[in-house]
C-alpha cells in the first residue's frame, strides 16, 4: 500500500480503514492498531489522535484552496467528519463514535480526494518499507541504549530515534512529505552535534552506532518517491552523510 501524496486522499484512506472497523472495538484499540502503536501507551495513542484531526483540518483547508471550482460542493463530507471526531473519547466503542461515517461520506470525500491529486504535488511512500525501518530503529535504539555512548550523545540518540518512530507511526497521517520534514528536523540536530560525535568517532563501537544512525536516516530518505519538481532536492541528503562520515 503506497500513502497518498494528499492530505484528502490520506484521510480517505484512513476512513475507510475505521469504516470497516468492528464497531465493539474500544477506540483506543482501533487507532493504535491503525497505526501500529502499543494501545497500553496512551500519549502515543493521544498524541496520534491529535495528528488524526491536523489531517482532516489539512484535508478541509487544502481543499478549500483548490482553484476555478466550487468548492462548497467538496467540503460538505467534512462537517460529518468533524462530527465524528467531536465523539472520539478513548474509552468509548467504535459504535459510539463512527455513525457519522456513512457511505455518503466517503463518497464525496473520494470526489475531493481525486480532485486534490491532480492539484498538487508530494513524495509517497510504500507501507511495507515502513516496517523494515521499524525494526532497524528499534535494534538501533536498544543497541544505543546499552553502549558507552556520552551521556549526552545517548540522550541525542533516543531523542532522535524517537521522532523518527512517530513520524513512522503517523505517516498514513501525515504521509511522506510529514516524514521528510521530521528527517530535516533530525539531520539538523545532527548538525548542531558534530562536534560531540566526531569526538565520539573512534573507530569502533561507537562511531559504528553513528554510522547506523546516519544510515538509517539516509535509506529512509531515499525510499521517498518525489515528484519530478523535487527530484532535484533529494541527492544531497545522502551526500551530505557520506561527506560527514568520511569526518569521522
Amino acid at each position: 500500500m503506497r500513502v497518498r501524496n494528499n492530505p484528502a486522499g490520506r484521510l480517505l484512506d484512513l476512513l475507510e480503514e475505521l469504516r470497516n472497523t468492528n464497531g465493539n472495538t474500544p477506540v483506543r484499540r482501533v487507532f493504535a492498531h491503525m497505526f501500529n502503536a502499543d494501545e497500553n501507551d496512551t500519549g502515543e495513542v493521544l498524541r496520534l489522535l491529535s495528528d488524526f484531526s491536523g489531517l482532516v483540518r489539512d484535508a478541509k483547508s487544502a481543499t478549500s484552496r483548490i482553484a476555478n471550482v466550487d468548492t462548497s460542493l467538496y467540503l460538505a463530507p467534512y462537517f460529518r467528519i468533524e462530527e465524528m471526531i467531536g465523539r472520539i473519547s478513548l474509552e468509548k466503542l467504535w459504535h459510539q463514535v463512527k455513525e457519522p461515517l456513512d457511505d455518503k461520506v466517503l463518497t464525496e470525500l473520494r470526489f475531493g480526494a481525486d480532485l486534490l491529486s491532480r492539484a498538487v504535488n508530494g513524495a509517497e511512500l510504500d507501507e511495507d518499507e515502513v516496517v523494515r525501518f521499524f525494526e532497524e530503529l528499534d535494534a538501533l535504539l536498544c543497541d544505543a541504549l546499552s553502549s558507552d555512548l556520552p551521556d549526552q550523545l545517548k540522550r541525542l540518540f533516543v531523542k532522535n530515534l524517537e521522532s523518527i518512530r512517530h513520524a513512522l507511526l503517523a505517516f498514513k497521517i501525515a504521509g511522506a512529505d510529514g516524514l521528510q520534514d521530521e528527517l530535516d528536523a533530525v539531520l539538523g540536530s545532527i548538525i548542531r552535534h558534530r562536534d560531540e560525535m566526531v569526538k565520539a568517532g573512534d573507530g569502533g563501537p561507537k562511531q559504528k552506532l553513528i554510522e547506523r544512525l546516519f544510515a538509517l536516516v539516509a535509506n529512509i530518505n531515499e525510499a521517498v518517491t518525489f515528484s519530478q519538481t523535487a527530484v532535484a532536492i533529494a541527492p544531497p541528503v545522502a551526500l551530505f552523510l557520506t561527506s560527514f562520515l568520511g569526518k569521522l
